[in-house]
């Protein structure tokens, strides 16, 4: 019986708090409300008496009234009127001076009178229903009207406040020059149709990938998964990827478009930021700077994935992606016919990863030792007269001992009989021995 009693004493406790709590809520509402009344009353007396004492809040009101009644008199005659009215009932001057601002740069289509105010209490909801009704003559995307507000609230620029106000009333997408990204017909129809959770700039662009041959899900999945701020970077370049897209639309799945995306937005920027622990990151320069899609297929690009992974999982591993120590052993250089025989150290984590990808084989593996410093690995390559270079072998050379340890061709075949005389006459030019002789 006591715990019984004790329980329905917390129960009660609880409920008391909790109707204290919606009555302190609604008192401040209340008050919110009246102080709001009186701010207006205090800018109407204002505006008819051109006198009388303002906040810095009402100030900055009156002086976005003054330029709305210079450009858009009737706007102004109904900002007035709803200011009057009962039927409006805002908790805040800040939603009566967003819509004063809009009302600068779009015209007024249709009477307050008519207005139909929404059942809810939200006056986010309130100020859209009422702003679309008052200016907006054409049915608009939902982007629009989620972003409508808080977009005023902030402080847009003139192009910006151009390009909204142009699609408000009514302007294809296509017409508008402030969005600079040379759309069409069918992207302003695939605006028009945008999802609902994507924001305006996302829908825009949305809109221009489903105008260049994506399916709904692949746009949503590219624009979802490309940072906002890396749209406007990749001009020179997206319709390489959209083109291999449309392409292979089929055979690519979203986790492997994902994969690609991550991929290829690291290659043109050229690094990627490495967070190692909460003091301590590493920028991880780009394995294929110049990477295109032309010609490739998915299995070929995901290869490039590939090894683009094992780059980063070698650059964590040894917690940064620097040089390796430069050996004292010298490079070879000779001329054999038109051709011309190079060996030269490979200096850095990325070079090794290249070297074991081209080469086929588990070069990458040696990082740490490269790192200690006990191990160089060297590469011989073949320049032609084209000027094209053919990698043929990697010599892996022990530094302590000046001694080289095993020499490997692509897929681990065992070096040439021509291959092995310059090897042995560069062992002899820099004082190398050869392991097993």
């Amino acid at each position: 019986m006591a715990n019984r009693k004790k329980r329905l004493a917390k129960e009660t406790a609880l409920k008391t708090k909790e109707k204290q709590l919606l009555s302190l809520l609604k008192k401040q509402k209340f008050k919110q409300k009246h102080q709001v009344k009186v701010q207006l009353n205090n800018v109407l007396q204002y505006l008819k008496l051109e006198k009388g004492y303002l906040s810095p809040e009402e100030k900055g009101f009156v002086k976005r009234l003054t330029i709305l009644k210079a450009r858009n008199s009737l706007g102004y005659t109904t900002i007035l009127e709803l200011m009057q009215s009962p039927r409006v009932n805002f908790s805040s001057l800040s939603h009566y001076k967003v819509l004063a601002k809009a009302l600068c740069y779009i015209g007024i289509f249709r009477s307050f009178k008519t207005w139909k105010a929404p059942k809810t209490k939200d006056a986010a909801e309130i100020w859209k229903s009422l702003f679309f009704h008052l200016a907006v003559r054409f049915k608009m995307p939902k982007c629009m009207e989620i972003f409508c507000y808080d977009y005023l609230k902030g402080e847009p620029t003139r192009d910006e406040c151009v390009a909204l106000f142009e699609v408000l009333r009514g302007v294809g997408i296509h017409n508008v020059p402030e969005f600079k990204l040379d759309l069409n017909g069918k992207a302003n129809f695939h605006f028009n149709h945008s999802p609902v959770r994507l924001d305006v700039y996302e829908a825009v662009w949305w809109a221009k990938f489903r105008s260049m041959g994506l399916d709904y899900s692949s746009a949503l999945l590219l624009v979802e998964s490309i940072e906002a701020e890396f749209l406007t970077e990749w001009k020179k370049w997206h319709s390489d990827l959209i083109f291999f897209i449309n392409r292979h639309q089929a055979s690519i799945n979203a986790k492997d478009l994902r994969a690609i995306l991550r991929f290829i937005i690291a290659q043109k920027r050229g690094h990627k930021w490495i967070i190692l622990s909460s003091t301590d990151d590493i920028c991880v320069p780009a394995l294929y700077p110049d990477f295109s899609f032309k010609g490739r297929t998915v299995k070929s690009v995901l290869k490039y994935v590939h090894n683009w992974k094992i780059y980063i999982n070698k650059s964590i591993e040894f917690g940064r992606a620097g040089n390796f120590k430069i050996s004292t052993i010298q490079s070879f250089r000779k001329k054999c016919k038109r051709e011309t025989i190079f060996i030269k150290q490979i200096k850095t984590i990325s070079g090794l990863v290249k070297e074991g990808i081209d080469m086929g084989h588990c070069v990458a593996t040696y990082s740490g030792s490269c790192l200690s410093n006990r191990i160089s690995i060297w590469s011989l390559r073949l320049f032609l007269p084209s000027k094209k270079m053919k990698k043929l072998l990697t010599i892996e050379v022990d530094e302590a001992d000046k001694e080289i340890m095993q020499v490997k061709g692509k897929a681990n075949r065992l070096p040439h009989i021509h291959e092995k005389r310059w090897i042995k006459e560069w062992a002899d030019q820099v004082g190398l021995s050869i392991y097993g002789r």
